[in-house]
């Protein structure tokens, strides 16, 4: 075959001259649209671009694509450079992966369905010494919601304020837990069904993550609201949380640890080696920080102590049962007149504000751990978002707000009862030291790493 234009011959077969590369079917690409058209043509034949004039001028078959569009494509190439460690091509996972992957996929599922049935059993047992007497002292997850306000109309002035007041706070508690556990474990249930029929590709670990978590800070809050103890010489007796709940957040935890290591171990390092280590030591210990002050919200709102003849005594209530002090305390006042009655009416006015103030800060802690250590938990070793960030910080604060009105509610309390009392706001102390320490952890993550933020952002499907 003899080229048109340079007169080479070539294969009969050939495509392209041999000497000059042009054409030899007396065809041409267009460079605006791309598409073949007759070489001895001045227009193209499929979009109308004149063929002759300069590049520049010539219209775009194909307009540039949008700044959007262009970030998701330069997030996807991340994504994927990301998919082995220090950027090297992504391999599929071998048989072993896989197989961690699914272990850890069904020990999330079942700790949240762990969450979703033993939220309804949470209550609290007589104990001593921190030993359950299997003595049921009938503050479950349902007694705020009717066995609590019976006899109120039995009870006249402070003390019927008290009680109402109690009732109140513990069915405000019961329905966070309730209410927060059930609607996560529906996301939960949603998001599972549309994996296992291939309808997302979104993972199931963040949503069930937020189930057991909320059914762990959900025990926390009702603890929060009815822990009672005592302390006489050494033998400590009080109100903890029953059996049910203690067997259910040890499950549950256990779960979402098997969860989250096994997902590690599976997923690999999917980073740079220093960055990986410093991502999962931070959120490692943001979550242990925050689990710590729960357990320390948990412990009760009013915490005193007092020494008489080298006896040592020391008493805890939680928000209900602290007002149920009060009300006790209101029938040692005298008339409504007196001094003391307005000293101690300004004391109880201070005291609800202050427990009003505790209550919706330890609500919004738990909030804002069912919202950040599932981010934190789930993408272990990968980089945070600035959501997860403000998230984690936001529980952080809440932590050192609830531990602060813990260690004024005590004082003000110890000072009301006489000098020989002292509050006791250890407890407290740790919740706001931990809170403290995830806050400044926090800070300081997104200040040294902040292009990594930007660039190893979690993927949206570990989004609760």
């Amino acid at each position: 075959m003899q080229c048109n234009y340079c007169g080479a011959d070539n294969p009969e077969k050939a495509v392209f001259c041999k000497k000059c590369g042009r054409r030899l079917d007396g065809m041409a690409i267009c460079s605006a649209c791309g598409a073949l058209t007759p070489a001895d043509g001045e227009f193209c034949v499929n979009c109308g671009s004149n063929r002759n004039a300069p590049v520049y001028s010539m219209p775009l078959r194909f307009p540039a694509a949008s700044a959007a569009s262009a970030g998701k494509a330069n997030k996807a190439a991340r994504a994927q450079k990301a998919a082995s460690p220090a950027g090297s091509p992504a391999k599929e996972k071998g048989r072993g992966a896989v197989i961690l992957g699914a272990i850890s996929f069904w020990c999330a599922a079942a700790a949240a369905l762990v969450g979703m049935i033993f939220v309804f059993l949470i209550g609290c047992t007589l104990g001593v010494n921190g030993v359950s007497s299997g003595v049921d002292t009938g503050y479950d997850i349902f007694y705020f919601f009717g066995d609590a306000y019976n006899g109120l109309d039995a009870l006249t002035g402070t003390a019927e304020t008290s009680a109402l007041v109690g009732a109140v706070v513990g069915t405000m508690c019961a329905c966070a837990a309730m209410a927060g556990t059930l609607a996560c474990f529906i996301l939960t249930v949603v998001r599972l069904v549309k994996i296992l029929t291939k309808k997302t590709d979104k993972g199931i670990s963040a949503p069930a993550f937020a189930t057991g978590l909320a059914y762990i800070c959900g025990a926390a809050l009702l603890l929060l609201c009815v822990a009672q103890n005592s302390t006489i010489a050494g033998v400590s007796t009080g109100i903890t949380a029953n059996g049910a709940t203690v067997a259910g957040i040890i499950i549950c935890a256990v779960l979402l640890v098997a969860s989250v290591v096994l997902r590690a171990i599976a997923d690999g390092i999917n980073c740079g080696v220093r960055q990986y280590v410093v991502n999962i030591v931070f959120s490692v210990l943001a979550a242990v920080f925050v689990f710590v002050a729960l357990g320390m919200l948990g412990c009760g709102a009013v915490s005193v102590g007092v020494s008489t003849s080298g006896l040592e005594i020391s008493a805890t209530y939680g928000i209900s049962s602290f007002f149920g002090q009060l009300s006790s305390m209101s029938l040692n006042v005298g008339g409504t007149g007196s001094q003391a009655a307005r000293e101690f009416n300004a004391f109880y006015n201070s005291s609800t504000a202050m427990m009003m103030v505790l209550l919706i800060a330890a609500i919004a802690f738990g909030v804002m751990v069912v919202l950040s250590v599932p981010r934190l938990l789930s993408s272990l070793g990968g980089g945070l978002s600035k959501k997860t960030l403000v998230f984690t910080g936001v529980a952080g604060a809440c932590a050192v707000v609830a531990g602060i009105i813990m260690c004024v509610a005590s004082s003000q309390y110890a000072e009301q009862l006489g000098s020989s009392y002292s509050a006791n706001v250890g407890s407290a102390a740790v919740a706001i030291a931990f809170g403290a320490l995830v806050c400044i952890g926090t800070a300081a993550y997104a200040v040294l790493f902040k292009k990594q933020q930007q660039s190893d952002a979690p993927a949206e499907d570990e989004t609760v």
